[in-house]
């Protein structure tokens, strides 16, 4: 019996075959992103309230490799996905974790090519659940564009799968998935007997340039070093009694060279009601840079050039979000990096850590408080670490429990008390790694 491989590209907008917590719809032109602004139960019951998206793909099915695209606006890169959590099952109650993923951040360019997601290979389930456990840094919604499924076809009816026959397992569609001035990523569809063990060829080369050739198990690969604004040709092979059959000769072209690269990542270092100190990674030979803030929607805007990847702002507004963003000066054009969004509050009061006498790794807040709906829970922390908290009722009953990972720097969620009776209760978290203890009071009422 022979197998080919195909693609089922499922999008947020089939309603039919994905389910989400509101989500509401972006207005973009050339990109399709949606965005959960509230969290809600996920389907997998353990893991509480939080931002989710459920395929179901009709039936129990065979799957493999996935292709994701990111939330691609660029005024909502921020909400992207980060880090996340995936299931499977095959009825929709009881759930296998596959694993985590972080999600990279797209890039809000018009031509996106997303990035590989997780590998689902030899794993049969009618559903699949993303449950989101942090974003790209947004405190308010968490979306993503696209996920592709690659799925391989149920025989148990007999029905034999498409494709055209034959003796030996023949490449059938090269997919270019993404180019840039020095990479690119191939896969392709194929198909193959049951017992054969497989090895592709891979060959390519620039125009005039020697032929590079190498072996793979994988029906993907990964092309390095190549040569900016430069054509190549390509092709795929399987071997054949002893011959190599080759697919046909396809052909992509590597982006210009980039002699300039804006600041990919800032994060604060504190915030608070006026002032608020931010760091970035610098780049090299960059004497300077120029950095513009003001309050978000505001046309009027500050603009500073410093010297170091770092800036100290005062005479902030309180309570009022902000926008900033980082430039560099390339060929008499300013190269700006994304937006970076925060709000400016009190200041963060340390906690006090009862469970080890030592040094206190991290600070933190929970707003508003008190609260009708949710708080919004904020860490401050000098390490990666990962804080397991609880909520407990007057009478020590629990009635919250969740994990958060702990990123190094600002971290933020939301916490949903919507379901719980008005009230007092105790929040309570221990970080595992630097075994910091937090716990603050919080007021529930409707009224």
């Amino acid at each position: 019996m022979k197998h080919i491989i195909y693609i089922l590209l499922l999008n947020l907008f089939i309603v039919n075959q994905s389910y989400a917590q509101c989500f509401d719809a972006d207005a973009s032109i050339w990109l399709d992103t949606w965005a959960s602004c509230e969290t809600s139960q996920n389907p997998k019951s353990e893991y509480g309230n939080t931002h989710w998206i459920q395929y179901d793909f009709g039936a129990v099915r065979k799957l493999s490799k996935t292709w994701v695209w990111n939330s691609n606006d660029p005024s909502k890169l921020n909400q992207g996905f980060n880090l996340v959590k995936i299931d499977h099952s095959t009825d929709g109650q009881e759930w296998t974790n596959w694993g985590e993923m972080n999600f990279p951040k797209a890039s809000g360019d018009a031509v996106y090519s997303g990035f590989s997601g997780p590998d689902l290979i030899g794993i049969e389930a009618q559903y699949i659940l993303v449950s989101a456990i942090s974003n790209h840094g947004d405190p308010t919604c968490a979306g993503i564009a696209e996920i592709k499924f690659n799925l391989l076809p149920d025989n148990t009816s007999g029905t034999p799968p498409p494709g055209g026959g034959g003796d030996c397992a023949q490449v059938e569609e090269i997919f270019v998935e993404e180019v840039s001035a020095y990479e690119a990523f191939l896969f392709w569809e194929y198909e193959i007997d049951d017992d054969e063990e497989i090895i592709f060829i891979v060959q390519y080369q620039e125009e005039d340039g020697d032929i590079i050739e190498f072996e793979t198990e994988d029906f993907e690969a990964f092309l390095e070093d190549l040569s900016p604004d430069t054509f190549y040709d390509f092709r795929i092979g399987v071997e054949c009694d002893d011959e190599i059959v080759w697919s046909e000769i396809s052909s992509f072209v590597t982006e210009p060279e980039e002699t300039c690269f804006a600041v990919e990542e800032t994060w604060e270092e504190w915030i608070g009601e006026e002032e608020a100190f931010f760091m970035w990674e610098g780049i090299e030979d960059i004497e300077s840079y120029i950095v513009e803030y003001g309050i978000e929607n505001d046309p009027q805007r500050e603009i500073i050039e410093v010297f170091e990847p770092e800036i100290f702002i005062e005479n902030l507004e309180p309570f009022s979000n902000y926008e900033l963003i980082i430039g560099i000066l390339c060929d008499d054009e300013i190269l700006w990096s994304e937006p970076f969004y925060f709000y400016t509050e009190e200041d963060f009061e340390p906690t006090t850590n009862t469970v080890e006498a030592q040094h206190l790794q991290s600070k933190y807040k929970v707003f508003p408080n008190p609260t009708k709906r949710q708080i919004t829970f904020q860490i401050l922390s000098e390490k990666e670490d990962v804080l397991d908290y609880s909520i407990t009722d007057i009478n020590g009953k629990i009635v919250q429990t969740n994990q958060m990972i702990i990123a190094k720097g600002f971290n933020q969620t939301t916490l949903d008390l919507s379901n719980l009776a008005d009230g007092i209760y105790l929040l309570t978290g221990i970080t595992e790694k630097n075994r910091s203890l937090i716990q603050d009071r919080i007021v529930k009422f409707s009224n």
